[in-house]
């Protein structure tokens, strides 16, 4: 799989299918004048590197060995509008934002989750591609905090406090990690 992929400068797409649908997955490709890269059989499935080893973050991971300057974020785009984001983002940033994305299934409905990697120029600008994810419904949860909360997650941050104080009475572990929502607004803003 690395060697297929090596040197290749295009658009991806990576899965799993089963094996007798192969044929179909081609048929379709040729249609977007696509075609299938790389293969393995049933009986080498999960021998050696695999097709998950370059999906979810393993993407940054690979890119990092390339060039330390990428970052990444994790996102959600919207169902409806995901490729009208995409070209939105791709018109702001350009090769300083790669797309990855991850279709998840979330309480029965479809989810277009992001790895976004993000060529690091400085903290303002990394915000700023934030700011602009959020400001088109792409919404990001930034990896970039340690804070609980300030990270854009809906974490449920009373019941984490509640869990918090019963197991931790003398808040012992985890000091100032659980912000104010008030110290969180004047974080992020």
């Amino acid at each position: 799989m690395k060697k297929a992929l090596q040197g290749y400068d295009g658009h991806a797409v990576l899965l799993e299918i089963a094996e007798e649908n192969h044929y179909r997955l081609q048929e379709h490709a040729l249609t977007f004048n696509g075609k299938s890269l790389y293969t393995v059989g049933a009986e080498s499935y999960r021998k050696g590197i695999g097709i998950s080893d370059f999906t979810w973050n393993h993407t940054t991971l690979w890119a990092l060995k390339a060039d330390k300057k990428w970052t990444y974020l994790q996102n959600f785009f919207s169902l409806d509008h995901v490729q009208k984001q995409i070209g939105l983002i791709k018109e702001q940033f350009g090769d300083e934002v790669l797309i990855h994305i991850e279709w998840l299934r979330d309480r029965g409905s479809l989810v277009p989750a992001g790895l976004p990697l993000v060529k690091y120029e400085s903290k303002e600008r990394l915000y700023e591609i934030i700011e602009f994810f959020n400001e088109i419904g792409a919404s990001v949860n930034d990896p970039h905090t340690y804070l609980l909360g300030a990270g854009g997650w809906d974490l449920q941050l009373e019941s984490i406090a509640n869990k918090k104080k019963e197991n931790d009475p003398y808040n012992l572990l985890n000091q100032e990690k659980m912000p104010t929502q008030d110290a969180i607004k004047q974080m992020v803003n």
